[in-house]
């Protein structure tokens, strides 16, 4: 889910990016403010993921949940197999769980980097605040500034926007010194500080996209082209200020701040110069409309990521809100199963115990299908209309588990309980799990022995479970181990060829009603 997230991040940024590469295309021969596009872009590279995120459909990204007679085997030599009548060996499951713990670490290394880049942010902030110490006040052309041994001409600041000049300023030309201050408080009155303090703070919040870093690099030289046509219009002399861009643009500033001012690299510098000498256009032609049609198609493109506004209902009426209510319940299916059907919103979802809930949809009155596994539950009512009870069906088989109440919940609970505090073994679980192995290794298991919907997983994946359990050999010995918090017994089976761990649950008629199988010791 997480690189899904990414996958429509980046998209979105190459898609809006492109738009203010073509606008900026359009805006820039007639001498038109380019800020804007890169800003917006860079905004709505963030918000349109953003808000897909929120305004679409909530799907809980879940495991498949335990369920009755769920069946599964893996093909690899000693991995895990399981079967029970309550145990998920959906493969799709582990797809799940392998997601969920690779997002985990996604969302991991997304946080460092961004408290990484966030830190040099602050580390800037903090560098400006003790470097001023060593500055004083002045004035140049009548405009108040810092004064700095080494650092500037900048803009510093984001409430309160300062110039910040170096020494050798006060004793230069007294034109260079007009073009100097007339630059950088062009820069203060068109509030550029802040919006390059605020691309710095969009690209923490995604160090990890390279398409946002270019933006911000195009928003800072579209600042400082906007920069200099705006020194020009107030009747400064091209020549003049083309050499005083070269004299000291090239000069690096020792301040990490992203800041308003003179210095680019060479290449920009003179991308800069060429763009301050082009003519004004003012026609347009039809390759200017063709480019401006393709800069509105790029944002409608990346708009498409947005849901329809229907997806925002998401909210569940009173009526619908009593009538899944109705449902809600503890259901038994064997005195150590109980499924829980609990409301989540306007959704119902199935919980077995030890298991995490799977969400159920409606397949008309009652009825209901699990998500993420192929199993049907359908509410049975009595005569007054009241929900009694919950047929399940899986695996061609059907069971029916009755509603109880609270005092036979925490009866079953206190059950297995005791059981985990005294650590001994079922009657009977050893011999049952032994003829339930032999069984299977003979490919003649005894069903009468199990619960419906155990015997139906046995059959669906008898033979891959053989497959797994011939090779072994015959039994030599079973060791009981435990019981887990679950109420199941554990044991330690040696065969000829190598070991099995087993977990095996019997309800209170010796029927095995759960059994899941781990190859090697």
């Amino acid at each position: 889910m997480m690189f899904t997230w990414i996958a429509d991040l980046l998209v979105v940024s190459g898609l809006l990016g492109l738009s203010a590469l073509l606008l900026e295309r359009i805006l820039r021969p007639r001498h038109r403010p380019t800020r804007g596009p890169w800003l917006l872009a860079m905004l709505a590279s963030l918000l349109i993921p953003s808000l897909a995120s929120w305004m679409g459909p909530h799907t809980q990204a879940t495991r498949a949940p335990i369920v009755v007679a769920a069946a599964t085997s893996e093909p690899a030599g000693n991995a895990p197999h399981h079967w029970s009548s309550w145990v998920d060996l959906d493969a799709s499951s582990l797809g799940d769980e392998g997601s969920r713990r690779r997002d985990r670490f996604i969302a991991l290394l997304w946080a460092c980097s961004s408290a990484l880049t966030a830190s040099v942010i602050v580390l800037s902030g903090w560098q400006f605040r003790r470097q001023r110490r060593g500055w004083r006040l002045g004035h140049v052309c009548g405009v108040p500034v810092w004064i700095a041994p080494d650092a500037g001409p900048v803009v510093l600041g984001v409430l309160t926007p300062q110039i910040v000049v170096p020494e050798w300023i006060v004793r230069a030309p007294l034109d260079t010194q007009r073009c100097v201050v007339t630059h950088e408080q062009a820069h203060v009155e068109a509030g550029d500080s802040r919006l390059l303090t605020l691309s710095m703070i969009l690209v923490a919040l995604t160090p990890w996209n390279p398409l946002l870093w270019w933006q911000a690099r195009r928003l800072r030289v579209a600042i400082e082209v906007d920069c200099d046509r705006r020194v020009l219009n107030r009747g400064h002399d091209l020549r003049c200020y083309a050499k005083v861009l070269l004299q000291f643009g090239l000069r690096r500033s020792n301040l990490l701040s992203a800041v308003a001012s003179m210095f680019e690299s060479p290449s920009t510098l003179e991308r800069r110069i060429a763009l301050m000498t082009q003519p004004k256009r003012t026609r347009w032609t039809i390759a200017s409309a063709a480019v401006t049609l393709l800069a509105l198609g790029s944002v409608l493109a990346a708009s498409q990521f947005i849901p329809p506004p229907l997806a925002l209902a998401a909210a569940t009426s009173s009526a619908q809100a009593m009538a899944l209510d109705s449902y809600v319940g503890h259901y038994e299916f064997a005195s150590v199963t109980v499924l829980d059907i609990q409301r989540q919103q306007d959704q119902l979802s199935a919980v077995f115990p030890g298991a995490p809930g799977d969400l159920l949809a409606s397949h008309g009155a009652d009825e209901f299908r699990c998500k993420n596994v192929d199993a049907t539950i359908r509410f049975k009512r009595d005569p007054e209309g009241q929900i009694a009870g919950l047929s399940f069906e899986q695996n061609g088989e059907v069971t029916y588990a009755p509603r109880i109440a609270a005092a036979r919940l925490q009866a079953i609970q206190g059950k297995i309980a005791e059981r985990y505090r005294k650590q001994i073994a079922a009657p009977g679980s050893e011999a049952a799990l032994r003829r339930l192995i032999e069984g299977i290794q003979s490919g003649l298991p005894n069903y009468s022995e199990m619960s419906q919907q155990l015997a139906g997983g046995t059959r669906t994946m008898l033979q891959n479970f053989q497959s797994t359990m011939r090779p072994l050999g015959p039994i030599q010995s079973i060791n009981f181990k435990g019981v887990n918090k679950a109420g199941w017994d554990e044991y330690l089976v040696k065969h000829a060829q190598g070991d099995a761990r087993w977990q095996i649950a019997l309800d209170d008629k010796d029927v095995i009603v759960g059994a899941l199988v781990h190859a090697g010791s």
